[in-house]
């Protein structure tokens, strides 16, 4: 029986190989039966680069945030304030409407 040497990767290593897939447009699957590397280390990969900052070098600020989740969150909160002004808009218009349909239906004796 083979044994098997565990390898390690440096994170230039990794975020090469992930650049392959990325960008160069190769298969996963190509890519990992190449190197023999499972899928599920490419995935887990991927996930570190996208959610735990594999790449690193990102300016943190003093309360640990990057900048670029600083102005991301702040684009969400403009978002969420443009959202509730317009769900608040949408709701005087439909208590408007409906204020109206009911004056429109005593008037003219129009039922629904």
């Amino acid at each position: 029986m083979k044994s098997s040497k565990r390898r390690t990767y440096s994170r230039d290593e990794k975020i090469s190989i992930l650049k392959r897939v990325f960008l160069g447009k190769e298969k996963i699957s190509d890519v990992c039966k190449e190197l023999d590397l499972h899928v599920n280390l490419f995935y887990k990969w991927q996930v570190e680069l996208f959610e735990s900052g594999l790449l690193g070098g990102t300016e943190k600020g003093s309360s640990g945030v990057s900048r670029e989740q600083k102005k991301l969150q702040e684009k969400v909160d403009l978002l969420t304030k443009k959202l509730e002004r317009k769900d608040s808009i949408i709701a005087d218009i439909t208590t408007e409407y409906v204020q109206l349909k009911k004056t429109a239906s005593e008037i003219y004796g129009i039922n629904g």
